[in-house]
C-alpha cells in the first residue's frame, strides 16, 4: 500500500510524498499475468484431401463444371469437354459464380437425382491471382459441393486470360 512520508526538516511545513515503488511491483505482477495466461492465435488452414496413387476416375460430362481463373476478377466457365461454348462471369455481381455453380448443382440433380455428384475443376491460369484461388474454393464451402479438384489449366484455357 502506498505511505505518505513527511519530513519536517528545520520547522518548514511537511511535504508530502507517495511510495510508489509497491505500485510498480503490482503493474509487473499484472504484466505477467496477461502474458502467461493469454494464448496466441493459430492460423487456420483448410484441409485439402489428397486421392491416393491408383485408378484414375472417370466422371460423367455431363456432372462436370470447368472453371478458369483468369486475371482482372475474371471467371470462364464451361460444362464438360465443350470448351468451345464457355461462358464469362466474375465472383460478384447478378451473374456470379455462385449463380453458374447452383444452376449446375440443379441441373445434375434433374439428371441423375442428387446434386452432390457435381464436380467442378477449378483451373488457376498465370494471369490469376491467390486471392481468386482462395476465392473459388471459398465458393465451393459456401455452396456444399463436395467433388472438386484445382488442376493446371490447359494452353487452350490459358488462351482465355488474354
Amino acid at each position: 500500500m502506498a505511505e505518505i512520508i513527511s519530513r519536517n526538516r528545520k520547522g518548514k511545513k511537511a511535504v508530502p510524498r507517495v511510495d510508489l515503488t509497491p505500485m510498480v511491483d503490482l503493474g509487473f505482477l499484472l504484466i505477467t499475468f496477461f502474458v502467461v495466461s493469454t494464448s496466441m492465435t493459430k492460423p487456420v488452414a483448410m484441409p485439402i484431401n489428397v486421392p491416393a496413387n491408383g485408378n484414375d476416375a472417370k466422371a460423367a460430362n455431363s456432372k462436370t463444371l470447368n472453371i478458369i481463373i483468369s486475371g482482372n476478377n475474371k471467371v470462364y466457365y464451361y460444362n464438360g469437354i465443350d470448351s468451345l461454348h464457355y461462358g464469362v462471369c466474375s465472383f460478384s455481381n447478378i451473374h456470379s459464380l455462385r449463380d453458374i455453380i447452383i444452376n449446375k448443382q440443379a441441373t445434375v440433380a434433374k439428371l441423375f437425382g442428387n446434386r452432390k455428384e457435381t464436380l467442378v475443376l477449378i483451373k488457376p491460369t498465370s494471369a490469376s491471382n491467390y486471392k481468386n484461388v482462395v476465392d473459388a474454393l471459398d465458393e465451393m464451402l459456401i455452396n456444399d459441393v463436395t467433388k472438386y479438384m484445382i488442376i493446371n489449366a490447359s494452353k487452350f484455357e490459358e488462351g482465355f486470360s488474354n
